[in-house]
């Protein structure tokens, strides 16, 4: 847990709130999501009530980081995905994490933030936009035939692009949806 004192919790020290999700590409598309969708429909700024947005290095890691950061008073908010089906039992790194933080957050049954960041999305601008990432990264692994697909076979191939590509392809998918057709739920 002390390797997350300076490398996360030290420059979030004048935070009044943490959010700590999973990972790397979890926080980078909260961080987009923030971004992008600030004063729009009163979405308030996250800078203005001093919440920072950290994530941990994984599965289990959250417990330690939430650890760190209560031990200096800041209050803490958890997000886990929730990859497991409705009726399953609560995974033991949010049964950890529960002891710890203030405020734990599981998405619904079967939801990752992939799902979330698509939710509400047209066909249209998702076709869109995987071709703007296309454009940039040629070698992105989609199936063949993807600017065809429509509904839930595109959803999933997006949701398969993401969640398949560690890093910060989360955030550019946000950067690059027009900024009025970010779905609801996200």
């Amino acid at each position: 847990a002390q390797r997350y004192f300076a490398w996360q919790i030290l420059p979030a020290l004048s935070a009044s709130a943490i959010v700590v999700a999973e990972g790397v590409g979890d926080r980078l598309a909260i961080d987009a999501l923030v971004q992008k969708t600030t004063g729009v429909a009163g979405v308030p700024s996250l800078d203005a009530a001093a919440i920072e947005i950290v994530e941990a290095n994984g599965k289990g890691e959250s417990a330690k980081v939430v650890e760190q950061a209560k031990a200096l008073g800041i209050y803490t908010i958890a997000l886990f995905d929730n990859d497991d089906g409705p009726g399953a039992p609560v995974p033991a790194d949010v049964t950890a994490t529960l002891a710890k933080a203030d405020v734990v957050l599981l998405l619904p049954p079967k939801t990752a933030i992939e799902r979330v960041l698509i939710d509400g999305v047209t066909d249209t601008e998702l076709v869109r936009v995987l071709g703007e990432l296309v454009k940039a990264l040629p070698s992105l692994p989609l199936p063949t035939g993807w600017a065809a697909l429509t509904g839930p076979a595109l959803q999933d191939a997006v949701v398969d692009l993401l969640h398949g590509q560690k890093g910060p392809l989360h955030a550019a998918f946000i950067r690059e949806l027009d900024q009025a057709l970010v779905g609801p739920k996200a």
